[in-house]
């Protein structure tokens, strides 16, 4: 008797991935976690096989019929791999294994890319760190009582797929469009995809803290607003027109609305600079972030955004319209209003690891994929004290970065360069 293979819906956030996702736009972000000790591929294919089939999220491929895409169980194999090519190469959902993530490592760093379909940040991480406890519990079984390495750690909840964007979803909520104003994009020489920029910036998390609250500001948005000012000063010849700066700033909604889920839940808000209206006065601008944040992020408004998003899902043209033309009208959709994004600055947050793991994980980083209209994506992510703020650039020049840097460090702030893994101060 054949077994049967489970099905399931894409979440909402997840509908638009595999009708826009192409090479030169993969729609992949790379989470890292750096280890103690050299990597050994071998235990580390041992460690996924005996991780990745409690995560549902992560254990699929994606397959359509007539009417939608969806999620099948992925009973294959999928096998790690030694790092050879630029980061978050796109994913055809055609490949012989179909698996939409997959596992690199380079010397001590374990690399999970993932297809966003899948999941987000929130949900990249929490696998990531499981199977890492688990390699570190087969490689150094006599640092474990018997007890802690039959232990599977960090799997709490990672079957719940839920789709919490429905969860969520108040049908009585009037509904707005949210369309940001077309924004500035860089246009400065780019170089090709499969050799992308990468630089991340150790920061004390203390220091940057110390100086956020001089401003009674958090790091998010004491960090917007540098970005800001410095992408006004960097690129002011270049926006000959004016045309607003925009910096995206992705929502874990997770928190916000009480509910876990391993699949996306997360919204975007959009600050809006104009630079008619703003000059590159930095505490004009914190002031106008502080507001903007504070609007965006409130419950209702996220609510309201929840409404939107849903709504069109959920209306009968959805429901009836053939994949092509769904396809069709979502791409339409995201060029309109992924023409309103500068770039994007993504916060996840403090990462904490389990205690008896700490000794062997050094650090977290994320890598986000560019694309051509935001050719620089940010990322932010904490641990054990250190923040890491890295710039992912399809940019022949590191002139943003470097101005951003050198402010930091101009105010106070210690700064140390990582590139390829080396650090500099």
């Amino acid at each position: 008797m054949q077994e049967q293979v489970e099905t399931r819906k894409l979440d909402n956030a997840a509908n638009l991935f595999p009708a826009i996702a192409d090479y030169r736009d993969p729609h992949v972000y790379r989470v890292t976690i750096i280890l103690r000790d050299q990597i050994c591929g071998r235990v580390l294919q041992i460690a996924l096989d005996q991780t990745l089939p409690y995560f549902k999220a992560f254990a699929v491929r994606l397959q359509s019929h007539w009417a939608c895409n969806y999620f099948t169980e992925n009973l294959t194999v999928n096998c790690v791999n030694e790092e050879t090519l630029a980061p978050c190469q796109y994913f055809d959902p055609d490949k012989p294994d179909g698996f939409l993530f997959r596992i690199l490592y380079y010397r001590k760093r374990v690399h999970l890319e993932v297809f966003h379909a899948i999941t987000d940040g929130t949900g990249a991480i929490q696998f990531l760190k499981a199977l890492c406890y688990r390699y570190c519990q087969l490689t150094y079984p006599q640092d474990f009582t018997s007890e802690q390495r039959t232990m599977r750690y960090g799997i709490q909840g990672a079957g719940y797929v839920l789709d919490a964007y429905h969860k969520n979803y108040a049908r009585s909520m009037k509904r707005r469009i949210y369309k940001e104003p077309s924004a500035f994009h860089i246009q400065s020489a780019k170089q090709s995809r499969e050799s992308l920029g990468i630089l991340s910036a150790m920061i004390p998390i203390q220091e940057i803290k110390k100086e956020s609250a001089r401003f009674h500001a958090t790091i998010t948005e004491y960090l917007t607003a540098v970005i800001a000012t410095e992408l006004m000063t960097t690129y002011n010849n270049e926006n000959k027109t004016n045309q607003p700066i925009n910096i995206n700033l992705p929502v874990n909604l997770r928190p916000i609305f009480q509910t876990d889920t391993a699949v996306n839940f997360f919204t975007t808000a959009t600050i809006v600079f104009d630079p008619s209206k703003f000059t590159t006065n930095f505490d004009s601008i914190l002031k106008e972030v502080k507001v903007q944040l504070k609007e965006k992020i409130a419950r209702q408004a996220l609510e309201r955004k929840l409404a939107f998003t849903v709504s069109g899902e959920k209306s009968l043209l959805a429901q009836i319209a053939p994949l092509p033309l769904r396809n069709w009208f979502l791409r339409f959709m995201y060029s309109h209003f992924n023409d309103g994004n500068t770039l994007s600055l993504s916060n996840l947050g403090l990462i904490e690891a389990e205690s008896i793991f700490t000794p062997y994980i050094q650090g977290f980083r994320v890598v986000w994929a560019p694309t051509p209209k935001e050719p620089i994506k940010i990322t932010i992510c904490s641990y054990k004290g250190e923040l890491a703020l890295t710039f992912t650039s399809a940019l022949e020049d590191n002139d943003l970065a470097c101005n951003i840097l050198r402010y930091l460090s101009q105010n106070g702030i210690s700064v140390t360069i990582e590139t390829g893994g080396d650090l500099y101060e």
